[in-house]
């Protein structure tokens, strides 16, 4: 149970403090699978359930912003999100 615990806070933290920081920015506004909607500048990529349907290319380990993360991870992310589990937001400007 514990490292459930652990494992959900790694996830929700960072994931909510990147929500509030996106919401102040300007952009589009994005209407999440979760219930809330949120303001995504342009150069961000939303990865949800939805888009990797759209999309299954849309993770592409190999270019922008996840080319320098851990590929192990990046397919935690990808099966979390693929899941309905998490939504992913990056930025590919970093």
């Amino acid at each position: 149970m514990k490292k459930n615990f652990i494992t959900m806070n790694c996830f929700t933290v960072p994931i909510i403090t990147l929500l509030i920081f996106v919401s102040l920015a300007s952009g589009e506004t994005y209407q999440s699978s979760f219930g809330f909607s949120i303001n995504i500048p342009p150069h961000w990529l939303i990865m949800s359930r939805e888009e990797i349907k759209q999309n299954p290319d849309l993770f592409d380990f190999n270019q922008g912003a996840l080319e320098t993360t851990d590929k192990n991870f990046l397919q935690q992310i990808k099966n979390q999100v693929a899941t309905g589990k998490i939504e992913f937001y990056a930025n590919q400007k970093t």
